[in-house]
């Protein structure tokens, strides 16, 4: 996140792509039922992965973590926020421009592209019911 936010990287980019990688290995490994699951288990870095998500695999991840803990009722909150991670995937792309990973980019961070401000905007105008990411 801080790459994100504070550096204004965006989400292809290299740093940001391997800190995603890393989040989905411990996500991959996280249980969804048994002994040791907790219905406490944090929901925000899956959220967070299948928010920023560039790369298939790391979005599968999210999604069947999503879907396991789902089939096992123990927590309400996990459907409402999957949906609205879905509802924003379909038009994140689309609305929400990610430069290419080759393109340079301004050294100073005062000129990137403010891309997790305006997504923040668009979820509060889309999905102002469900979520509050400020």
């Amino acid at each position: 996140m801080v790459y994100l936010l504070l550096f204004r990287l965006p989400r292809k980019h290299p740093a940001v792509v391997a800190n995603l990688a890393d989040l989905a290995q411990s996500i991959s490994i996280m249980p969804t039922s048994g002994l040791i699951f907790t219905a406490q288990a944090s929901l925000e870095p899956v959220f967070l992965l299948g928010l920023l998500v560039t790369v298939e695999d790391h979005f599968q991840i999210a999604h069947e973590w999503f879907q396991q803990v789902i089939d096992i009722p123990v927590r309400s909150s996990v459907s409402p926020l999957y949906d609205a991670l879905v509802c924003i995937q379909r038009w994140m792309n689309n609305e929400i421009s990610v430069p290419a990973p080759n393109i340079k980019m301004p050294l100073t961070i005062a000129e990137r592209q403010p891309w997790w401000e305006r997504m923040v905007s668009k979820v509060q105008e889309k999905e102002a019911e469900i979520l509050c990411l400020t």
